[in-house]
């Protein structure tokens, strides 16, 4: 009887992950009512309705997701803020993009592990400054079940930490 729970509990689980994709697409989307002009991209209100979307739907199935926050420096231009976001899209790949800040984006990535985060972390930065941005990026994972918003600020504040150092 335990092994018949055992199955049914794993596939129930095994599905509700799945769905993820789904739903973490849907919230992109709905997250496209806030665009920042400019970038083409969610802003920050967009960006917090993409937490809020990430965090009902994989805190019941404790799926891993991953913040990072890309400081793009000096950007003078629409068309330089363009460029950037084209070599983040890129460089990242399939995860959740936002301008969370005049000069900052944002990366949510669910579903990914902490190696996979941090490599998108450092081919994001290295892809970057090969295109001529001078970046400082910061990236954690969501420690357990925590809120995403502890998270979130964890990633700013290793941010600081991140320009801080590389400023001197």
């Amino acid at each position: 009887m335990l092994e018949v729970q055992a199955t049914a509990l794993q596939a129930s689980l095994a599905g509700q992950v799945a769905a993820l994709a789904g739903v973490r697409r849907e919230a992109y989307e709905r997250s496209a009512a806030n665009l920042d002009a400019v970038s083409r991209l969610p802003n920050r209100r967009g960006w917090a309705g993409l937490l809020l979307a990430e965090e009902e739907a994989s805190v019941p199935v404790g799926d891993p997701v991953g913040l990072a926050l890309v400081d793009l420096g000096v950007v003078r231009t629409a068309r330089s803020l363009r460029r950037a976001v084209a070599v983040v899209r890129e460089a990242a790949g399939d995860v959740q993009l936002a301008r969370v800040g005049p000069r900052q984006l944002g990366i949510l990535a669910g579903g990914l592990q902490t190696s996979q985060v941090t490599r998108t972390a450092a081919l994001v930065q290295a892809k970057l400054e090969g295109a001529g941005f001078t970046t400082a990026t910061a990236h954690s994972m969501r420690a357990g079940l925590e809120p995403l918003a502890a998270t979130w600020l964890r990633v700013e504040n290793a941010l600081v930490v991140a320009r801080r150092d590389g400023a001197r």
